[in-house]
């Protein structure tokens, strides 16, 4: 989850809410906070352990890297990467199929070259 300053409290709990939901229906979820760098991941336990220690920019690569980095050794088939979309050129291809899901006010403008999917929550 992106926890750069431009991403909201609400915004942070709507994306809890999203992975709440499949958490409780029994989906095994890491997850990890970035923003101009990501954290280590961590397991999620119904709820989204977020302390905004860096709040500087916003590296969306930073999240893809740890993708790569953890994907194999973790067994994940799949990605989700939450972000508010206000990030600088995306560069990093992941090894594994990537979905991009942005915040209600986020933005969907920035550069995808590896054509990763896009949807906006409402």
């Amino acid at each position: 989850s992106d926890s750069s300053g431009s991403v909201s409290d609400h915004d942070l709990e709507r994306c809890n809410s999203e992975l709440y939901n499949v958490w409780k229906a029994g989906g095994n979820i890491d997850y990890a906070s970035w923003d101009q760098e990501c954290e280590p991941t961590r397991k999620y336990e119904g709820k989204l352990q977020i302390e905004r220690t860096k709040c500087g920019g916003t590296n969306l690569d930073s999240a893809l890297l740890e993708v790569n980095k953890n994907y194999s050794k973790k067994g994940w088939n799949f990605a989700i990467i939450t972000t508010d979309g206000y990030v600088p050129d995306v560069t990093v291809k992941t090894k594994i199929p990537t979905m991009i899901i942005i915040t209600p006010n986020g933005s969907t403008t920035f550069s995808n070259p590896n054509r990763y999917k896009i949807v906006k929550m409402d």
